[in-house]
């Protein structure tokens, strides 16, 4: 494990910062997991503000054998989520996964 992979292992196995999470694959048995969650408020241009927000959750890359997929749920604090999008860092550490509402 590299020095990268145990910081992103050790944030999201702080309680401060991340919560306990259920990962559904589409087919297969849903799997715990600690995610970190973000809501990044989304621009419209470099001077036109905006203030669309879109959830988003941080997953340790180790947590999901074979990695979370879009079309996948994740149900967090009792609330679900679809997984439209999946992005591995640069690093191989973490995934980011951008959520919509079930």
């Amino acid at each position: 494990m590299t020095a990268f992979a145990r910081a992103a292992a050790a944030l999201h196995a702080d309680p401060n910062l991340s919560s306990e999470a259920i990962y559904t694959p589409v087919a297969g048995q849903p799997v715990p997991v600690r995610v970190i969650r973000s809501s990044p408020i989304e621009g419209m241009g470099e001077f036109r503000p905006s203030t669309a927000r879109r959830e988003e959750a941080s997953i340790p890359a180790a947590a999901v054998p074979g990695g979370p997929r879009k079309g996948a749920s994740l149900t967090v604090g009792g609330e679900a989520f679809l997984i439209e999008e999946v992005t591995l860092d640069p690093e191989g550490t973490a995934y980011t996964l951008v959520l919509s509402r079930d």
